[in-house]
């Protein structure tokens, strides 16, 4: 994964960073017009745009040209709902709960762009990071008064270790993995976003988390190789079995089999005689 539009040139600010390039030809665009249909473009109105309820009433087709909406709109729409009611259940009405909102927001979109791109903008991590920290310098004494649950965001001191914990660690294993292997294993989008972790969450959480992103990057990674996999000899049945067909001898009588071969004689010399007529006209 990269941060936006690359790491060495967004690490030097060389190009801008609403375009990030996701294919030869192709950019992934920040749109902040309003929501359309992927296939006709029709724009989406306000009672269409309704999370999840809109879905079930529209029976996951387009209003306009009925061509089928992606189940993970709806899915995307259950998951943001389910985790900002636990967000908010957890922390409770006050400042926490709405520093935690918004960075939960985020980490979903950014789940979405890699899981998609293998990216991570600049245009998400970096503010994520920048508020932790200023949320922990203005914030952080008020919502520590209260301890517990809402001892979010945390105090200024663990917010700055965190940030420059968690960016130094992933920058020192990523120059240590290509000084040893020639390879890049990671890009500057991981640094930032684990800074931005370390920012919000202290240094003291940065070990877990570390732990669990690459437990789950494990158990996804390998799902999806073995997804790859059946889907790779899915494909190589289907093609062994259509060259199969074509292999297949012709069973019927010699009767049917010569008359079927005299209908098609004259449509090839037909054919042929035209092609020959184009050639003989064409200029030299």
């Amino acid at each position: 994964r990269v941060a936006c539009p690359g790491a060495r040139a967004d690490a030097r600010g060389r190009k801008r960073r609403d375009h990030i390039p996701v294919a030869a030809g192709g950019t992934l665009r920040f749109e902040h017009a309003r929501s359309a249909c992927p296939t006709c473009k029709a724009p989406i109105r306000a009672w269409q745009n309704i999370p999840l309820i809109s879905w079930l009433i529209l029976r996951g087709r387009c209003a306009v040209c009925r061509n089928r909406i992606s189940p993970r709109y709806p899915l995307v729409e259950l998951t943001t709902g389910i985790l900002s009611a636990w967000v908010a259940w957890h922390f409770g009405f006050g400042i926490a709960a709405a520093c935690a909102l918004p960075v939960t927001w985020a980490l979903i979109a950014l789940t979405g762009i890699d899981i998609d791109h293998q990216l991570l903008p600049d245009r998400i991590t970096l503010p994520l990071l920048w508020a932790g920290l200023l949320a922990a310098a203005l914030l952080g004494p008020l919502a520590g008064a209260h301890g517990g649950a809402a001892d979010f965001p945390v105090s200024a001191r663990d917010a700055i270790m965190g940030a420059v914990a968690g960016y130094s660690s992933l920058w020192l294993v990523y120059h240590a993995f290509r000084l040893v292997t020639g390879k890049e294993g990671m890009g500057y989008g991981d640094f930032k976003l684990f800074g931005a972790l370390g920012a919000w969450l202290g240094w003291k959480l940065l070990p877990p988390i570390i732990l669990l992103s690459a437990a789950s990057g494990a158990v996804l990674g390998i799902s999806m190789i073995l997804l790859r996999g059946r889907d790779r000899a899915a494909r190589r049945a289907g093609r062994g079995a259509r060259a199969g067909a074509d292999l297949t001898p012709d069973r019927r009588p010699a009767g049917r089999r010569r008359r079927a071969a005299a209908r098609v004689r004259p449509a090839v010399a037909a054919q042929g005689n035209s092609a020959c007529r184009r050639s003989e006209g064409a200029p030299r």
